[in-house]
């Protein structure tokens, strides 16, 4: 076999594994922004880090990471 195809067929044999770990990796991405936004929403209504904390299942330094973050970005 050629160098080629010996490429072709190492990526053709791990290719489900590459799509499987870039969706996970596109899911967690998703997810940490999802929580963002909620954070940031919560708290411009007045919640505090506990009932954050409480209501998302989260633990209070997560909501106050999450919390230094979104005013970061105003």
């Amino acid at each position: 076999m050629t160098l080629a195809m010996d490429m072709l067929e190492y990526v053709e044999e791990n290719k489900d594994v590459w799509f499987a770990q870039g969706r996970a990796e596109g899911e967690a991405k998703g997810k940490a922004a999802e929580r963002l936004a909620l954070v940031t929403s919560m708290l411009s209504r007045g919640y505090t880090m506990e009932q954050i904390s409480d209501i998302l299942g989260i633990i209070p330094e997560e909501v106050q990471t999450l919390a230094v973050k979104a005013k970061s970005m105003q």
